[in-house]
C-alpha cells in the first residue's frame, strides 16, 4: 500500500479507495487507507502553500517591497494550516519561512528564535526522513547571518563557518552535493552572500568566489532548476562592494 502513496497521483488513490470500500468486510481498511491519503492530500496542499511564500520571498529578493506584506500573509496562512492539521513534520518549513519573514522585515531576534526552534525540528521534515536532505543545514546558514545581525557578530560568524565547512567536508554535505546538487549550492552560496551583506566587508570573498564556481557545475552534472536568482544577487553584492571602496 505504501506504494500507492509513492508512485501514484491522487486521482489513483482516490480509484484505490473506491475499489477498497465496495468490498465487504474491508470497510477497517479502507477507513485507515482514507486517514492517509487525507494525510497525503494536506502534505501536497502544505507544499503548495510553502511554494506560494517561495514566489513572494523571490519577489522580494528582487526589490519588489509590496510582495512583503504577501510573503507575511502566506506565511501565517501556512503556519494556520500546520497547526490546526497538527502537521507537525512540517512544523520546521514553517518556521524557516517565519524567520525569512522576520529577516526581511528588521526581526532579526524573532528570526534567530525561529531557526533556533526550526533546527531540532528538522530531522522530522520529510525531506530529511525521506530523502536524507540536512535541511538544518540551510536553517544554520539562516541562523548565522541572523546572529550577527542581531548584534551577535562572533557567534554568527563561527556558526557561518562551521556550517560552510560541513556543505564541502561533512558525510550529510558530500550526500546532498551528489544526490541535489541545485539545492546544495543554493543552501551553501546563501551563506556566503549573506555573510558579506551582513559585514559589508570583503573578508569573506573567498567564500564568494568558491560559490561562484559551484553555481557554474561541470558538464555534466544535473541541475533541475536555474541559478540566474543567485547569479544576479551575487551581481549586486559585487557592485555594492565596489561602492564602498
Amino acid at each position: 500500500m505504501q506504494l500507492l502513496f509513492e508512485k501514484s497521483t491522487f486521482g489513483h488513490i482516490q480509484e484505490a479507495i473506491s475499489s477498497l470500500r465496495e468490498k465487504k468486510g474491508k470497510e477497517k481498511e479502507t477507513l485507515s487507507l482514507i486517514d492517509r491519503a487525507i494525510r497525503f492530500g494536506q502534505g501536497v496542499v502544505v507544499n503548495l502553500l510553502w511554494e506560494r511564500i517561495l514566489v513572494y520571498q523571490h519577489l522580494v529578493m528582487q526589490g519588489n517591497r509590496k510582495a512583503l506584506p504577501k510573503m507575511e500573509a502566506a506565511t501565517l496562512a501556512a503556519g494556520k494550516y500546520v497547526k490546526q492539521n497538527n502537521l507537525t513534520e512540517w512544523e520546521s518549513r514553517y518556521l524557516r519561512f517565519l524567520g525569512r519573514l522576520y529577516d526581511y522585515k528588521g526581526k532579526f531576534s524573532e528570526s534567530v528564535k525561529a531557526y533556533k526552534k526550526a533546527i531540532p525540528l528538522a530531522r522530522i521534515d520529510p525531506d530529511f526522513v525521506k530523502k536524507g536532505y540536512p535541511r538544518w543545514f540551510e536553517l544554520e546558514g539562516f541562523l548565522s547571518h541572523a546572529l550577527v545581525m542581531s548584534g551577535k557578530v562572533n557567534e554568527g560568524i563561527r556558526l557561518a563557518k562551521e556550517t560552510f565547512e560541513k556543505f564541502n567536508k561533512s558525510p550529510e554535505g558530500k550526500f546532498l552535493k551528489k544526490k541535489d546538487y541545485y539545492t546544495w549550492a543554493i543552501w551553501k552560496s546563501g551563506i556566503a552572500i549573506r555573510m558579506i551583506e551582513a559585514l559589508h566587508s570583503k573578508r569573506f570573498l573567498p567564500w564568494l568566489a568558491e560559490v561562484e564556481s559551484d553555481l557554474n557545475p561541470a558538464r555534466g552534472i544535473k541541475i533541475w532548476g536555474d541559478f540566474s536568482l543567485r547569479k544576479d544577487e551575487i551581481a549586486a553584492l559585487k557592485r555594492r562592494l565596489e561602492e564602498v571602496d
